[in-house]
Formats: structure tokens, sequence, C-alpha cells
């Protein structure tokens, strides 16, 4: 289910969209903001705007830290590593793994596919996705090589051609192969470094600073966000 879609770009029949009283005939849930699932496997491609992102993510740990059951989410936005709603996204207690796509090398469904002669449009910036998951969702949901391989090559799909296709055609070159294994690795560095941050979180107060939050005991503002972690206030 798509947590930010509309009747005109929806892929369900079912999904949230911001305007319940024109889209619930449509199939629309209402507000991402207001659905509370406790079990399931969602995608939110929210509009880029930074206050909006940091919001959906709050709101999505929110969830996850709720639920026992497994919970799963992949969130959809542009690379901005400057960005303070990006770094709130890929550092988040929840994130499991996070995913560049290199501009010119994937495509999206146009917002306004409706009115266009080309449904999908190649992507002028790179793109970041981040599954958050709880641990029952980690486990229902393993974000596994093979899994995104697939995820890549479906937006691979969106540069123009038919979706699913290979760059080549066909048998797959020594270019595409290394191209991939590029991306293998730049995935298990971008995991490292969340492998990282966690033990660097759990270290916490052990250079003197204080104890720190620790967002699987306690819920506070700015779970998620880089600046959450310092002294115990």
């Amino acid at each position: 289910l798509e947590l930010c879609a509309s009747p005109f770009n929806c892929h369900f029949r079912r999904y949230c969209s911001a305007f319940l009283d024109t889209d619930a005939a449509f199939g629309s849930l209402g507000d991402c903001f207001q659905f509370h699932p406790v079990e399931g496997s969602f995608e939110a491609n929210p509009p880029f705007d930074q206050e909006l992102i940091a919001r959906l993510v709050g709101h999505l740990e929110v969830l996850l830290s709720r639920s026992q059951k497994p919970l799963s989410f992949v969130v959809v936005i542009p690379h901005s590593p400057e960005k303070p709603a990006w770094q709130k996204l890929a550092n988040s207690a929840y994130a499991k793994r996070a995913v560049k796509l290199e501009a010119g090398k994937h495509g999206f469904v146009a917002g306004a596919q409706h009115l266009r002669p080309d449904k999908v449009v190649p992507s002028a910036a790179a793109t970041t996705l981040v599954f958050l998951q709880n641990d029952a969702g980690a486990k229902r949901w393993p974000v596994t090589k093979e899994k995104l391989a697939a995820v890549r090559k479906g937006f691979r799909g969106g540069r123009g051609g038919k979706a699913g296709d290979d760059d080549s055609g066909g048998d797959r070159s020594d270019d595409s192969e290394e191209e991939e294994n590029d991306e293998d690795d730049e995935d298990a560095t971008d995991a490292r470094k969340m492998e990282a941050a966690r033990k660097k979180r759990a270290a916490g107060g052990a250079r003197g600073g204080g104890p720190s939050w620790d967002p699987d005991a306690v819920l506070f503002f700015g779970v998620g966000s880089g600046k959450r972690w310092g002294v115990r206030p």
C-alpha cells in the first residue's frame, strides 16, 4: 500500500492521499498521518518538502515502536545527505538498509502522468531508498541482495524502456555486471556505516558526555534525527 499517492498516480486500489473528501470515492484511505497500521509492508514516496519528510519519518518511527507485529516501510526521497530530513531518515534506529540510485540510471512514474504522452520519466537526480523495519518486519521481509537487485531492475525500467528491461536488452554485459557490483559495494558500505552509527549510539555517554537517549527504551521528540543523541536533560 502506498502512503503518499493520489487517484491519478496510485498503483494499488487502496492508498493514502492528502484529500480524503475528494479521493475516498477512488480508493483513498485518507491522510497518511491518520493511518496507523500495526502490521504490513508499505511504500512512501512523499512530496520533496523537508518538513513533511521529517514529519513522516517521525510518524513511521512511532508506528514501528508501538507494534510487535511485522511492520515495514520503504521510503523513497531524493539523495540529499546535507538535508536534515534525509539525515533523520538515514540515521533512524529502524533503518535496516539504505540504497542509492544514481541519477540517469532510474526513473519514476511522472506525477502528471495522466497528462503526459510518456508515463515514466528518467530521474535527473540521485534517489535514496531507506528500509524502515521493526525486528519482526525485518524477519518477515529481509532486505536481501536478490530483492535489492529486483528493486534496481524495476527502477531502471523508468528510464523510458519497458519496466524490468536490462541495460543490455538481453545478455548482461561486463559493464552492467561491474556497475551492479559497484552498487553492491556501495550498499555494503552504507550498511557498515549504519551499523557503526548504532554502535556509537549504544556507547552513548561512555565518553563522559552523559547518558544518551535510546529509541528502543524511550520515545522522545526528535527520534530518528541526527541530532537526537546528547546529554539527557
